[in-house]
C-alpha cells in the first residue's frame, strides 16, 4: 500500500527534477572507450566525433563543413572536434598510442615526470609548459602558438599519458590570445576525467542520458498515480470489510457471552443443590457406620 506522504514526496522530487534538469546541467559526458576514461564537455560546445557520418544533421544545417572538419580531425588525430556557440574558440580531444611505451604519466616518479616535461617543452610551438595536477591524473599544461595559412593560432593543451595512450585536451583560438576563461575550458575537461567505475551520477554525467531518465521518471510517476488511486479504492473496501467483520465479531461475542452466562447460572444452581444435599447428612452417623464396616472386616 502506497503511503500518502511517500507518494507526495516522490511526486515533489520528480517535479523538482523536471524543473531543474535543464537549468543546472552544464556538460555532457563523453567516454574515451579505447583508454577507459570519461570526460565532461561543456554543453555550450557543439562537437562531432571522428566517426561522424556525412549525412549528420550538423553538416546538413551548416554548423560544420564536412570536408574542413574531417580534414582537421585527421590532421590532428582527434577523436572530438567542436566549437562554442559563439564561435570564439574550438576544442579538440586527441588520443593516440604513445610512441615511448610509457603506460601512465601519473605513475612515473617525480624525477621521470620532470625529465619527460623537459623533453615535451622542447617542441617548437611550445611557449610555456608546466605540470598540472587534476584529481585523478597528472597533466602537462602547454601554451602553444602556430601559424597556418596566414593566421596565428593560440593553443592551450592539457596532455597526459594513460593506458599507453597520449591524451590531449586542447582549446584553440584564432587571431587572438586565449582568455583565462577559454583556458579554463581545457582545465575543466582535465579536471572532469574519471575512470568509468568511479564515475558518479551527477548532473553533468547524466546530461547525455537526460531524455531517457526523464522518460523513466514520468513512467514511474504514472504508475504511482494509478497505484495510489487503486490503493485508495482498496483502502475504502478494506475498511468496509473490516467494519463488517468487527460487527460480526461483536454479535458472535455477545451470543457467546449470553450462552456463557446461562451456563454459569445453571452450574451455580446445581452447586447450591449439591451443597444443600451434603448439609443434610449427619456426619456422626456416617463416621460410626464407617468404623463398623472396618471392624466387620
Amino acid at each position: 500500500m502506497v503511503s500518502k506522504k511517500i507518494f507526495v514526496f516522490f511526486m515533489f522530487c520528480i517535479i523538482l527534477w523536471l524543473c531543474c534538469f535543464n537549468a543546472f546541467a552544464e556538460s555532457v559526458t563523453y567516454e574515451l572507450s579505447n583508454v577507459g576514461l570519461t570526460v565532461d564537455i561543456s554543453d555550450n560546445i557543439v562537437y562531432v566525433s571522428s566517426s561522424v557520418k556525412k549525412n549528420d544533421e550538423l553538416f546538413k544545417n551548416n554548423t560544420f563543413d564536412y570536408i574542413e572538419t574531417m580534414a582537421k580531425i585527421r590532421e590532428d588525430n582527434a577523436l572530438i572536434y567542436g566549437r562554442d556557440s559563439d564561435n570564439t574558440y574550438e576544442i579538440e580531444i586527441i588520443c593516440v598510442e604513445n610512441s615511448n611505451h610509457i603506460k601512465n604519466l601519473t605513475n612515473l616518479s617525480p624525477q621521470k615526470q620532470d625529465k619527460l616535461l623537459a623533453e615535451y617543452s622542447q617542441q617548437s610551438d611550445v611557449v610555456e609548459c608546466s605540470v598540472y595536477n587534476s584529481a585523478e591524473l597528472v597533466f602537462f599544461k602547454a601554451m602553444r602558438t602556430k601559424n597556418n595559412n596566414n593566421e596565428r593560432y593560440f593553443y592551450c593543451d592539457y596532455y597526459t599519458i594513460y593506458n599507453k595512450y597520449d591524451i590531449t585536451f586542447r582549446v584553440i583560438s584564432s587571431n587572438d590570445n586565449l582568455s583565462d576563461a577559454e583556458i579554463q575550458v581545457g582545465a575543466a575537461m582535465a579536471n572532469s576525467v574519471r575512470y568509468p567505475e568511479k564515475a558518479k551520477l551527477t548532473l553533468s554525467s547524466i546530461k547525455g542520458k537526460g531524455v531517457f531518465v526523464t522518460f523513466i521518471l514520468i513512467c514511474v510517476a504514472f504508475v504511482l498515480v494509478i497505484a495510489y488511486r487503486k490503493n485508495d479504492e482498496k483502502v475504502h473496501a478494506f475498511i468496509a470489510i473490516q467494519i463488517v467483520k468487527i460487527n460480526k465479531s461483536k454479535t458472535a461475542t455477545n451470543v457467546k457471552h449470553k450462552e456463557k452466562d446461562k451456563r454459569l447460572s445453571h452450574n451455580y444452581d446445581n452447586s447450591q443443590l449439591e451443597d444443600e444435599d451434603l448439609s443434610s447428612i449427619d456426619l456422626d452417623e456416617a463416621i460410626a457406620a464407617f468404623d463398623d464396616s472396618i471392624k466387620d472386616k
